[in-house]
């Protein structure tokens, strides 16, 4: 079989970089694609680069972002989705590069078994420096717990989906940061879909200082804790006690670090919500705000405690 499969990438002042992807694309070894790129209002020559390639295969495929519709990846890769065809589907980034065999590999393991709903692949990362790390996919049981417990990388990028196993999950539009984790999670918490994977690197992965996963401003560190509560409370409802007792930790650790960077309004806000529990808990956490606040002091401290109260 060779189902259709529809490349999905959102970009944003991407000129320099988004050819390099295009052309990863474009040297497939797998043939029956699309690409559907959608912009995010760039305001360099994005859409000259991209519309080069538009010219030359029909394959490619450039879109904006609706104005009715919010800016951000997330919003372009729903609009990409709903404008998509493919049996399969593979969210891409404007900066990462495909081995010419990804797809054919992916495909060649949809082949082997009809129940399988996504497969995942390593990675390799390429800094700043242009020192690399290679992140292979290792045999477990529950590649969700495994992502969890830090044991796999999954990403944006490394995951081919069946289109029936992510039909009813949209991006949320309102995350700014950890949409990858966020998407992830949701689609896959109930631990419902079966996924394979090839053992071996089939993307690069650039890391570079203009990246969104490198900066700070208060969405983000709103959408951190969103994300991290989100996982928390829907753990409940079908994971073991003991993963609830890991998002819990991860949240709580989320909450640490962004009162490191002094972002001391969310802290409060947190403390009230719906997550942290115990009034003893929570007295001891407005007391590190404070701390902080004012003497800029009580981080070892507050990290100590936070492993008490969630290992």
């Amino acid at each position: 079989m060779k189902p259709l499969i529809s490349i999905i990438i959102p970009t944003f002042n991407r000129a320099s970089l988004i050819g390099e992807t295009l052309d990863s694309v474009l040297a497939q070894t797998y043939q029956n694609w699309e690409c559907i790129v959608v912009d995010d209002g760039s305001t360099d020559n994005t859409k000259e680069v991209i519309e080069n390639y538009t010219k030359k295969d029909a394959r490619f495929q450039y879109h904006k972002r609706p104005n009715n519709l919010p800016k951000g990846a997330n919003a372009c890769r729903n609009y990409g989705f709903s404008l998509s065809n493919g049996e399969l589907i593979q969210w891409f980034d404007s900066d990462d590069l495909m081995h010419p065999d990804l797809l054919q590999n992916k495909v060649a393991i949809f082949n082997t078994n009809p129940e399988i709903e996504f497969v995942v692949c390593g990675i390799t990362t390429i800094d700043a420096n242009e020192q690399t790390k290679v992140f292979n996919i290792s045999m477990v049981d529950n590649y969700l717990e495994g992502y969890l417990n830090d044991i796999l990388i999954l990403n944006t990028f490394n995951i081919l989906w069946k289109r029936t196993a992510v039909t009813s999950h949209d991006w949320d539009v309102s995350i700014h940061k950890y949409q990858d984790l966020d998407f992830i999670f949701r689609v896959l918490y109930k631990n419902t879909l079966k996924g394979e994977h090839v053992d071996k690197s089939l993307i690069t992965v650039k890391v570079h200082g203009n990246s969104i996963s490198k900066t700070n401003s208060k969405k983000h560190n709103t959408s951190r804790l969103k994300v991290r509560e989100r996982m928390y409370l829907l753990s409940k409802e079908t994971m073991s006690a003991k993963m609830q007792l890991r998002l819990y930790h991860l949240y709580l650790f989320e909450f640490r670090n962004i009162l490191s960077l002094g972002d001391y309004k969310l802290c409060f806000n947190e403390v009230q919500g719906k997550v942290i529990k115990g009034f003893d808990v929570k007295l001891n956490l407005l007391m590190y705000i404070f701390l902080h606040m004012l003497a800029k002091r009580g981080m070892v401290r507050l990290t100590n405690y936070l492993i008490k109260i969630s290992t």
